[in-house]
């Protein structure tokens, strides 16, 4: 399927995703395949009943650009507790609305391990097929571009945690470790 996204609205999405998000660089992954795919925008889809879903325009070493719609799914016990965790992609958000309708629990992207699943997860890699950890600099760079303005904000000249709002740092789970819980080298345990 051939895809691209047009118009000024869609221009001015694609620049701001590649200035905000991935600072002008490639954000890259390895498939299924071992074809590397880049990733050019994370964008969604609302329907008209308000369903959201979530899809990036990729991009393959031939010059080919596809939509790949992102849904997860969870398989649960009898006692809810999930089982496993599929990611599944698909090239219409109408085939992505139907896999949800046809599956409970299947639903959009909705936390940052998702996220980072679907900016290419433990497969990112460079353009170069050399797999790293780039997309882990993307998803901060959503937790810190993604906001909005605070209830009863007006005027400031002043963009920072006390005037905007951002969600994505609320699902972030982050420790601080004391030296003895980090590995610094070789060192007596005794």
């Amino acid at each position: 399927m051939e895809a691209s996204i047009s118009g000024a609205e869609g221009e001015a999405l694609q620049k701001w995703f590649a200035k905000n998000i991935t600072c002008n660089q490639p954000l890259c992954y390895k498939d299924k395949y071992g074809n590397i795919m880049e990733i050019k925008l994370l964008d969604r889809t609302v329907t008209q009943d308000g369903a959201k879903y979530y899809y990036t325009v990729e991009k393959d070493s031939y010059g080919n650009t596809v939509n790949k719609y992102h849904i997860f799914y969870d398989s649960v016990d009898e006692n809810g507790n999930v089982t496993k965790s599929k990611h599944y992609t698909f090239d219409t958000y109408q085939k992505a609305a139907k896999f949800v309708a046809e599956h409970q629990g299947a639903h959009t992207i909705n936390s940052l391990f998702e996220l980072h699943s679907a900016l290419g997860g433990i497969n990112s890699c460079n353009k170069e097929g050399i797999f790293g950890e780039y997309n882990n600099e993307v998803v901060c760079n959503y937790m810190c571009n993604i906001g909005s303005k605070r209830p009863g904000v007006k005027g400031t000249p002043y963009i920072d945690q006390t005037t905007y709002i951002q969600p994505l740092k609320q699902y972030q789970i982050g420790y601080i470790l004391n030296n003895s819980a980090v590995k610094n080298g070789a060192k007596n345990v005794n």
